[in-house]
């Protein structure tokens, strides 16, 4: 045991032990890294096209507008700039339809890659979230669980026990100091993995809550968007509100349909937000990262590929 040789060979089978428990260890979380990577690439795409049919949605009924308008013009009723500044306005939403299409191809892209799927390749998006909280303990055992489960923390663990492996050896031509140094480092990217997690568990947690408290007004809001829309329906039918209107900020039919259909996009898009997040914040506490019931058509395809 005092020879050099035989003490850099039991060193390398220690080194190699501790680096085995650490690749088996990685092995086994593989399958939640892809599942938490496929459904933020999923929630992030139903994100960008709800984004992207709402513009579309503002701009269909401007353009059903604007022929109401055309007529107005035509018999004097709208002056030339108001009529203008109506075919400027329709003008900056289909660019920004254009943007929006853009943003949602790049997220489709994304989903693409890890899918392995062709470039022709273009996702249904029929899964929606319908995920409204998170159930979670309190926020210092969630911290506890993450220092013990987090892929940060556990990976720069092995590494310093590797290098402490080394500590009691003489390594040809590696001298104690150096010996000393390696370890310290090991163990400051220890620690910093530690704070870096912490911090992390903590964001996630807050944002959840945060999030739960934005679905739960969204709620709101699309339900009184919806009793609107009844009520607007019965005023259309006996007279009271026009199908559309020239005057901006008139309430009409067209106007509570798309107030009702944005809210709706816009609680969608909070819930898939919610999902993403719960998936991030499972991953970083060794908890379940996917769970069908939080999506009213379960995305098991996607993340079985």
């Amino acid at each position: 045991l005092v020879l050099p040789q035989v003490q850099q060979l039991i060193n390398g089978y220690q080194r190699a032990d501790i680096n085995l428990g650490a690749k088996k260890r990685a092995r086994n979380q593989t399958k939640d890294l892809v599942t938490q990577a496929v459904i933020t690439a999923y929630s992030e795409a139903v994100k960008d096209y709800n984004q992207m049919e709402t513009v579309r949605l503002v701009l269909e009924d401007q353009q059903h507008q604007m022929k109401a308008r055309s007529a107005a013009k035509a018999v004097g009723l709208m002056a030339n700039f108001d009529y203008e500044k109506s075919k400027t306005k329709i003008k900056e939403l289909e660019e920004k339809y254009k943007a929006t299409e853009s943003s949602y191809e790049g997220k489709v892209s994304t989903l693409r890659s890890l899918l392995g799927e062709s470039k022709e390749w273009q996702p249904e998006l029929s899964s929606r979230a319908i995920i409204t909280d998170y159930e979670r303990a309190d926020l210092a055992l969630e911290i506890s669980r993450g220092l013990s489960n987090a892929v940060p923390v556990w990976s720069a663990e092995a590494m310093l026990d590797i290098e402490n492996s080394t500590a009691k050896w003489i390594i040809p031509g590696l001298s104690s100091d150096m010996q000393s140094v390696n370890t310290g480092l090991a163990e400051a990217d220890y620690e910093k993995a530690k704070r870096d997690s912490k911090a992390r568990i903590e964001q996630l947690y807050y944002w959840i809550d945060s999030l739960e408290g934005q679905i739960d007004a969204a709620e709101l809001t699309y339900e009184t968007a919806k009793k609107d829309l009844e009520l607007g329906q019965i005023k259309y039918e006996v007279g009271m509100i026009a199908l559309t209107s020239i005057a901006p900020g008139s309430e009409t039919l067209s106007s509570l349909r798309l107030q009702e259909e944005q809210t709706r996009l816009q609680l969608e898009s909070l819930k898939a937000d919610l999902a993403s997040l719960k998936a991030q914040f499972a991953l970083f506490t060794g908890q379940t990262v996917y769970e069908s019931e939080d999506w009213n058509n379960p995305i098991v395809e996607e993340i079985e590929k």
